[in-house]
């Protein structure tokens, strides 16, 4: 089974790469992306987290230990834009707001533009 996995995978990657060049940057075309370039767009604009709401587990891996190795716009940004994404879940929010607990959540304002957190 996991032959099969790695065939299809890695055919899914080389189609990707003929359609796009290998280009992993956003340029309005969807694309599919492995773990490895969902990593390389991580630091220091957290797409991982903004863009993809990837789960804690998977990210945490990732993350500098220390988070002033990013700048506060940056985490601010990427956290706001998470809790935005469609996938972003409250365990995963808590955990991004431990790791950067500078960074505040403007509640009032996710409210009443109609986000829903799981």
């Amino acid at each position: 089974m996991k032959y099969i996995r790695q065939l299809i995978f890695n055919h899914i990657n080389d189609i990707s790469q003929q359609l796009y060049k290998g280009s992993i940057y956003d340029d309005g075309r969807q694309r599919s992306l492995v773990g490895r370039d969902i990593i390389k767009l991580t630091l220091p604009r957290l797409e991982m987290v903004s863009k993809f709401a990837m789960p804690w587990n998977y990210i945490s891996h990732y993350l500098p230990t220390d988070v002033d190795e990013i700048e506060f716009k940056q985490r601010k940004r990427a956290i706001t834009q998470y809790c935005h994404h469609r996938n972003a879940t409250l365990d995963t929010l808590v955990h991004l707001l431990e790791w950067s607990p500078t960074v505040q959540i403007e509640w009032k304002y996710l409210k009443n533009s109609g986000c829903d957190i799981k």
